[in-house]
């Protein structure tokens, strides 16, 4: 008798968190490394002086009395007293389009996939290259649905010199490159979303609830 293997939902999830998305949604928000402190496997930390890359703690450290020279290549390790760490990412950011980017969910895996240049360009309140979302957090698992959901807080754009319209939304993690960075979320909200100037453009995950879920794996 044939038998069909199902791949669980748990494994996604071992996945992504092996890629960072279990650290600091945004770098800036992270803990600064500091000298002589004990250190787990699992820690993530940015340096003392922000570079906009986040590290995890791959082998337990007690730090040095000398800040490393921090790598700035997704994962690449750098030695720290008794330990290492490993360059993660730039954060999970969150970019906008009006312009379809072309998105094929049987094809495109990385941002480089899509037609980037259709982002929104930097004007009106809007930054190209997108922003990352604050507070970006896996949930527990459900064993019945076998999935675990990602969540962060609504991101919000306010629009000033002019209004801000987009229709397309693409969650990336950041690993430096847009051919490095998978995309973890594409969504059309199927027509053009304005904000006038001084209003604010805000994306939640759950229209009810500014602490929804972006997606399940």
């Amino acid at each position: 008798m044939a038998s069909t293997a199902t791949v669980p939902g748990k494994l996604g999830d071992t996945l992504l968190r092996a890629l960072g998305l279990d650290g600091p949604s945004d770098p800036a928000a992270a803990t600064a490394w500091v000298t002589s402190t004990a250190y787990s496997v699992g820690d993530y930390r940015r340096p003392a002086a922000a570079n906009g890359w986040v590290y995890k703690c791959i082998k337990a450290i007690t730090s040095s009395g000398t800040e490393p020279t921090w790598p700035t290549v997704a994962g690449q390790v750098v030695a720290d007293g008794t330990g290492f760490w490993q360059c993660m990412h730039k954060g999970v950011k969150l970019s906008l389009f009006n312009t379809s980017p072309a998105f094929d969910a049987d094809a495109d895996q990385y941002y480089a996939d899509v037609i980037v240049a259709n982002e929104l360009a930097t004007a009106n309140g809007y930054t190209n290259g997108g922003k990352c979302v604050t507070d970006g957090k896996f949930g527990s698992y459900d064993s019945t649905n076998n999935r675990t959901p990602y969540t962060h807080d609504s991101c919000t754009w306010t629009a000033s010199s002019g209004a801000i319209a987009a229709r397309y939304l693409i969650l990336r993690l950041d690993r430096g490159t847009d051919a490095a960075s998978p995309i973890l979320v594409h969504h059309d909200m199927g027509s053009t979303q304005t904000a006038a100037d001084g209003a604010d453009w805000k994306a939640r995950a759950n229209s009810t609830d500014a602490d929804g879920t972006a997606f399940y794996v």
